[in-house]
């Protein structure tokens, strides 16, 4: 038994090496990575909902909290896509009505 665990031991090793070697040869230099803090935008969204989300968090009832949460969180379509969403549901129920019709 311990004979097959020191021949599994050699093998392994075989491969580690091999592995090694592949790591030297690819390998690279460090470099110098710029990471975005988005500090302007964290503070801009902190100034816009800190206020309501505070206010929210007072809601003692789950329920109404996590409605007036989601409401803050919810993003604000502007005018044009909401009207864009309405005339596509219009327009497609029409195409549905007349295809059932044809149908």
């Amino acid at each position: 038994m311990l004979g097959a665990v020191m021949f599994g031991h050699r093998e392994m090793q075989k491969v580690i090496d091999g592995i090694i070697r592949l790591a030297e040869k690819a390998a690279k230099e460090p470099r110098d990575v710029k990471v975005d803090t988005y500090e302007d935008e964290a503070k801009a969204l902190a100034d816009i909902a800190e206020a309501a989300l505070k206010e929210a968090y007072q809601i003692a009832e789950k329920a109404a909290r996590h409605q007036r949460i989601e409401t803050i969180r919810a993003p604000r379509p502007s005018r044009s896509w909401a009207m864009k969403k309405a005339s596509f549901r219009k327009t497609s129920s029409q195409n549905c009505s007349r295809n059932w019709k044809a149908g």
